[in-house]
């Protein structure tokens, strides 16, 4: 899951942000910005709390140790 996350971090935008300036669409960036890095936040948001509930769950039904 981390190397989605790494996805938006720094490295990635500056990229992109390299690659349109190099081709002369610095605003193409913006729309990147706005609608796919925007659309996998909200995907990973979303798939970590699935995560997160999961785990939460399986100590419940463990057995207590004590």
């Amino acid at each position: 899951m981390l190397r989605w996350w790494g996805f938006l971090m720094t490295n990635t935008r500056m990229f992109f942000l390299f690659l349109f300036v190099a081709i002369d669409q610095p605003a193409l960036f913006f729309w990147l910005e706005v609608t796919v890095f925007n659309v996998l936040l909200v995907l990973l948001i979303v798939w970590q709390e699935r995560m997160s509930l999961s785990l939460l769950q399986h100590p419940a039904a463990a057995p207590d140790p004590v």
